[in-house]
């Protein structure tokens, strides 16, 4: 857990573990998705009737649930599945297999019963009762899953993001601020809607481009060049960031604003001078640097 204690970038150092780990946080949502879904009703299914299992998947029409399924859930793995909503598209067809599935293997309406309670109730406590874990890997594949869309995960990451637009709006003038994400967490998204007034650019050091947004609208992806703010450098820029970043995410000589500890976000500043060192190959001080 990285909670206030600083993780300076190396000199030199290029960070290239952005697509690997937005690759590896889709696949644990991808994963938990199904097995959250979908599991618990294969798994009764297989325990109490192996064979009317195997009869019931065989008369169904797997062309049909494949089409359903098969494409939005590889693309949203392969894309982007950190909107929880967006994998309503595929798990739709996941309830209705998981409902047809225990229906049509239950040995009698007693078991049905009862192993529907059963599934019902497991659900509602996962829902109401996991709470995530802040530490990290391997306790953040498990978040990734599941556990972040439970009550006690949303809540967290609420009050989370309360603190951070609090903080910025009561430190940063938006007239001379700028604010940074990530690629690989997904904080952009909310950074973009909910501070619409300062200036968002969205990193992806594996790729060396940017996305630019203010207002709540968005530009095209574009590759580093010369200075990162292309429209006018500003004075100070924040750095918006899991607090269980990967290392070499907050900048050398950034002050830390808010987060850490039990929140999910962290805020670090950095005031821009000619002397501010690039920053995972973007170009933010030099020629970048407002005179003083």
């Amino acid at each position: 857990m990285v909670g206030t204690a600083r993780c300076a970038v190396r000199p030199g150092r290029r960070y290239t573990g952005a697509a690997a780990a937005a690759v590896r946080h889709d696949t644990a949502i991808t994963l938990g998705t199904l097995a959250l879904v979908i599991g618990p009703a294969v798994l009764f299914s297989v325990t109490s009737n192996y064979h009317k299992t195997v009869q019931w998947l065989e008369r169904q029409h797997k062309a049909f649930w494949a089409l359903w399924i098969g494409p939005a859930l590889v693309f949203l793995w392969l894309v982007d599945s950190t909107e929880p909503g967006h994998s309503l598209v595929y798990t739709v067809a996941l309830c209705a297999l998981a409902a047809g599935v225990i229906v049509g293997t239950a040995r009698s309406p007693t078991q049905l019963v009862a192993g529907g309670g059963l599934i019902t109730a497991i659900q509602v406590a996962l829902f109401l009762f996991a709470a995530p874990r802040a530490d990290k890997p391997p306790p953040w594949f498990a978040n990734s899953m599941f556990v972040n869309v439970t009550a006690s995960g949303l809540q967290q990451h609420q009050a989370s993001l309360d603190e951070t637009i609090r903080a910025i709006r009561s430190r940063l003038d938006p007239a001379d601020a700028a604010l940074v994400t990530v690629a690989g967490q997904d904080v952009y998204r909310s950074v973009m809607y909910y501070l619409p007034e300062y200036r968002t650019v969205h990193l992806d050091p594996a790729q060396r481009t940017f996305l630019a947004a203010q207002h709540r609208h968005q530009g095209s992806w574009r590759e580093a060049g010369g200075c990162l703010f292309v429209d006018g450098p500003p004075r100070r820029v924040a750095w918006i960031l899991w607090t269980s970043s990967e290392p070499g995410l907050v900048p050398a000589d950034a002050a830390h604003m808010s987060g850490g500890d039990g929140a999910r976000l962290q805020v670090w500043e950095v005031r821009l001078e000619r002397a501010t060192p690039d920053y995972l190959g973007f170009k933010l001080g030099g020629d970048c640097a407002v005179s003083r």
